[in-house]
C-alpha cells in the first residue's frame, strides 16, 4: 500500500485516539446527508480525506526508485447547534412577521454556538495534528517517511439552516512529504492451457466453425 494511504489511516487514528475525551468523532468514510442532531454537542465530526499529491520528477529515480511525494489532506469539520425555534419559517411565506423575526433571532443565536463550537473544534485538531509526537504520523520509522508537517490554512463554510438546527462546516488544509517505493504491479497471470470452443451450427456435420486460443 502507498504511503499516502498509510498516512490517511494514521491521521485517522490519531484524531480516533484524542476523541476518547468524547468531544468528537471520527468518520473514516463519507457520509452523505448527515442529519444535523447527529452532529450536535460532542458528537460533531472530522474526516481526513486524500485531496492531492504532486510528485517531484527532479527528486526521483526515473528507473522506477522512491519518488517524493507532496500530499495535500482535506481534515473537514462537521457542527451543529440546535434553535430554539423552527428556522423553516423564516423561509415560510405564510409567517407572519413576528414569527419570522423571532426565528431569525434563534437563527443567529443558535449560528453563534454554532461557530463556537467549530472554533474550539479547529482548535483541538489542529494542536493535535502539529503536536510534536505526531510528527512522524504514525510511522515510527526512519525520519526521511514523513517531513515537511504543516497545516496551511482552516477556513469555514458559512453556517446552514436545517430545520430546528444551524450546521458549520470548515476544512483544515494538512499537507506533508513522504517517500513512495515503487513495487511494482505483479498482475494476473493467463492461464497456460489452451482453450478450445466449438460452435455447433445447424447443417454443419463436421463441426468446423470453432476458435482455438
Amino acid at each position: 500500500m502507498m504511503m499516502f494511504r498509510v498516512l490517511k489511516e494514521n491521521l485517522e487514528e490519531i484524531l480516533l485516539a484524542s476523541a476518547t475525551t468524547g468531544c468528537y468523532e471520527v468518520v473514516g468514510y463519507q457520509v452523505q446527508g448527515v442529519a444535523a442532531d447527529e452532529v450536535l454537542g460532542p458528537k460533531r465530526r472530522v474526516q481526513v480525506f486524500y485531496d492531492s499529491g504532486d510528485f517531484l520528477k527532479s527528486k526521483a529515480a526515473i528507473s522506477g526508485g522512491p519518488t517524493q511525494h507532496e500530499i495535500a489532506y482535506r481534515v473537514e469539520l462537521t457542527v451543529a447547534a440546535e434553535s430554539k425555534a423552527n428556522l423553516a419559517v423564516i423561509n415560510d411565506a405564510g409567517a407572519t412577521a413576528a414569527e419570522k423575526a423571532a426565528a431569525i433571532e434563534a437563527f443567529q443565536t443558535a449560528a453563534a454556538v454554532a461557530d463556537e463550537s467549530i472554533d474550539e473544534f479547529f482548535d483541538i485538531v489542529y494542536q493535535i495534528l502539529m503536536d510534536s509526537r505526531n510528527e512522524d504520523i504514525g510511522t515510527e520509522g526512519p525520519p526521511w517517511k514523513v517531513s515537511s508537517r504543516w497545516v496551511g490554512a482552516m477556513r469555514k463554510d458559512n453556517p446552514l439552516d436545517q430545520g430546528e438546527y444551524v450546521v458549520l462546516t470548515g476544512t483544515i488544509e494538512f499537507t506533508c512529504m513522504t517517500v513512495e517505493e515503487v513495487l511494482g504491479d505483479t498482475g494476473t497471470p493467463a492461464g497456460t492451457g489452451a482453450y478450445d470452443q466449438t460452435t455447433d451450427l445447424e447443417g454443419d456435420d463436421n463441426e468446423k466453425t470453432g476458435v482455438t486460443v
